[in-house]
């Protein structure tokens, strides 16, 4: 629908390759979690909840959630330093090229 909508709207272009591909992993995962879905109610009782809650592997769940968060900002940060160096340097460029004469 939101191709449609860009589409009309917005008047972007549809570019098979990417929409295409895009159109496909989008119905493909939420196929999967559609099928993966537990369609029966469970209850659980609070002693259940505290022993699903601090099993090995919900600590792990929760652990390997926490350290890609971090890992992702810390690359955010990354990648703007680099930026920033880049922006640096286009700067330093121009400076350079205004005393020349403009031939780029």
């Amino acid at each position: 629908m939101n191709l449609i909508l860009s589409k009309k709207f917005l008047g972007e272009k549809f570019v098979c390759k990417y929409d295409c591909t895009a159109l496909i992993l989008i119905s493909a995962g939420c196929a999967t979690i559609v099928l993966n879905a537990n369609t029966s109610p469970v209850k659980y009782t609070p002693e259940e909840s505290v022993d699903l809650l601090s099993s090995p592997r919900t600590l792990c769940f929760f652990a390997f959630g926490i350290i890609y968060f971090i890992s992702m900002l810390l690359l955010i940060r990354c990648y703007l330093a680099k930026l920033r160096l880049f922006e640096n340097d286009v700067d330093y460029f121009d400076e350079v090229r205004k005393g020349r004469d403009s031939d780029y």
